[in-house]
C-alpha cells in the first residue's frame, strides 16, 4: 500500500529516489572488489520491500546487506585509514 501522494513529493521521488531495478544497474557497473558491507539507506515503507531490496542486493553482489535502521552499529574497524 503506498502513502498519500502530493504532487511535491511524486515529483521530487522521481528524480532523487531510486527503485531496485535502478539500484542493481547501478551495482552492477561498479567495482565491489573491496567492499565490506553494503548498506541500504532510505528504504521507505509505502514504497519498498526492504526484504526484497536486501535479498536481491546480496545475490547480486555476494556481499553482507544491511537496511539501514534506528540503532544500526556497523564494525568498520577493518578497513584501511
Amino acid at each position: 500500500m503506498r502513502g498519500i501522494e502530493y504532487p511535491s513529493k511524486q515529483e521530487r521521488f522521481l528524480t532523487s529516489h531510486m527503485d531496485l531495478k535502478s539500484t542493481k544497474s547501478v551495482l552492477k557497473v561498479q567495482d565491489l572488489s573491496e567492499v565490506q558491507n553494503i548498506v541500504l539507506i532510505h528504504l521507505s515503507e509505502p514504497d519498498s520491500d526492504k526484504n526484497l531490496f536486501a535479498y536481491q542486493v546480496s545475490a547480486l553482489t555476494e556481499k553482507p546487506v544491511k537496511v539501514a535502521c534506528g540503532g544500526l552499529k556497523i564494525d568498520l574497524s577493518n578497513l584501511p585509514c
